[in-house]
Order: C-alpha cells, then structure tokens, then sequence
C-alpha cells in the first residue's frame, strides 16, 4: 500500500524541522501582511504544494484507498507512516491559514476539503500517487488548524485595530 519514497520523504527523514520552519513561517507571514500580499501567497503555496504532491513523484503509483484511518492502524512502529501523517496535516495548515486571511468567514473552510480531494483526484488521473481518504482526512485536518489560527489572528486585529477591521468576504 505504500508507494516508492520520492526524494522529498528522504528529504523530509533528514530533515522535517525545515519542512516544520517553512510551515510555520508561512503562516507568520500571512498573518502579519495584507490581504493583497495574501493573495500572491496563496499562489505561490497552491505551486508548492502542486510541487510537493505531484511534480515531485514519479509514475507508477495508481489507484484508490477508500479505508478511513488505515494510516493511523498501521502507523505504531511505523515511522514512515507517522511521517506522512505529519507531513499531510502540515502541509495544509498555512493553506488554512492563507485562506483565512483572504476570506475570514468559517463558510469558506470547505475549499479546504475540496482542494484536498482535488489534490488526490490529480494524483490518481495522473498515475502519480493514490486517491487516499486518509490523505483527504489529514489535509482537511490541517487546514481546519490553520483556518483556526488564522481567525484567532483576524479577531485579533479587528480587536485591537479599531476601525481598521477587515472587509468580511
């Protein structure tokens, strides 16, 4: 059920506090910058993670895993498995983030699912990796966390920003 180790699960077994930085530095960013900048943001992350989940990987892994939480079964003694749990719940919580930042209404969460499933609907069409709903679960997870975080920042600001407070989409 595992697929090939791409160079980045090798990158990220020498180093997950990088991948640990970025995250959270994308995450500062977008809180701390203005909507315009957000957007641009959110370019770049959509390429990143675009990069991270499908560029990256060779063919020949195909198919579906329609078992909900198999991961999370098999990941006692299992390092790599506890590493892409990781690594699928981090890689979504700046998308979150962003998100809540550029459009602050609870609502607008569920372009995080979508953009999951729409992930792993392109790993599948391509032959670059499964359709998991592990993966959908775990991404969604992420997201949710950083949409959190974000809210939390947005509240913040209209709190203590007075009349600045933002524009609600």
């Amino acid at each position: 059920m595992i697929s090939e180790i791409t160079h980045f699960d090798r990158f990220l077994n020498v180093h997950p506090e990088i991948v640990l930085a970025v995250v959270l530095i994308a995450m500062f960013v977008s809180v701390l910058s203005r909507k315009e900048f957000n957007g641009k943001l959110l370019v770049v992350y959509v390429g990143t993670i675009i990069y991270l989940t499908l560029l990256n990987r060779s063919e020949g892994g195909h198919g579906i895993n329609l078992h909900l939480f198999w991961t999370y079964r098999y990941a006692k003694g299992n390092d790599y498995l506890k590493r892409q749990i990781i690594f699928n719940i981090g890689l979504f919580v700046p998308l979150g983030t962003i998100i809540s930042q550029l459009a602050p209404q609870w609502k607008n969460m569920r372009i995080l699912l979508l953009s999951s499933v729409a992930i792993e609907l392109m790993q599948l069409i391509s032959g670059r990796g499964l359709f998991e709903l592990d993966d959908v679960f775990n991404n969604t997870i992420g997201g949710l966390i950083g949409f959190a975080i974000g809210m939390f920042f947005v509240k913040l600001k209209e709190h203590f920003g007075g009349n600045n407070k933002r524009k609600q989409i």
